[in-house]
């Protein structure tokens, strides 16, 4: 074990089963963390319909501006939407809004 580090900055390093086993363990644990959406509720009726429509439409490839066209809003409300759904649910990502959505099934 006390050679790993060395070979490993030659790229030889070779790990036991158990410490392979244990970073992937937590590396997992650290995903689902950082993916888990944390805020108040989480229920489909706390959503209005154009906090539904934005990420669905995100999700389908849309750009802001094309959301924003498509649902007679201004690009500025657009981003506010999305910006109020990040806060109030501790997402960090417009990518991780419409993974939530997904994973919610409210697209």
């Amino acid at each position: 074990m006390r050679d790993t580090v060395p070979a490993g900055r030659v790229g030889r390093a070779e790990l036991p089963g158990s410490c392979i086993r244990s970073l992937i363990d937590r590396m997992h644990t650290a995903q689902q963390g950082a993916l888990a959406p944390r805020g108040p509720s989480s229920a489909p009726s706390a959503f209005s319909s154009r906090e539904i429509d934005v990420p669905r439409l995100l999700a389908g490839g849309w750009d802001m501006v094309e959301v924003a066209s498509r649902l007679y809003y201004s690009g500025r409300t657009i981003k506010s939407v999305i910006t109020s759904m990040m806060n109030r649910l501790g997402l960090h990502k417009r990518s991780h809004a419409v993974a939530y959505a997904l994973r919610r099934k409210l697209l």
